[in-house]
């Protein structure tokens, strides 16, 4: 939720640029429904985050290419 409401983004916004329904983003959010794995990564792509699930960290895309170079 936390990175959506960074971005201004309202969840029908969010489902209807990675092609989810509203709905289901309601219940990721609330835990009602676990979200895929496909879910997962096209959130990632679309915020620009890199997302290690199992730690919980969330890195901005850009920060890891400054690090690399």
């Amino acid at each position: 939720i936390d990175v959506r409401v960074d971005h201004d983004e309202s969840q029908r916004q969010l489902a209807a640029a990675i092609g989810y329904h509203q709905v289901q983003i309601a219940r990721y959010e609330t835990g009602q429904n676990t979200p895929p794995i496909a879910y997962l990564v096209k959130f990632c792509q679309h915020y620009h985050v890199i997302s290690w699930v199992a730690g919980g960290c969330r890195v901005a895309a850009k920060t890891l290419k400054k690090e690399a170079a």
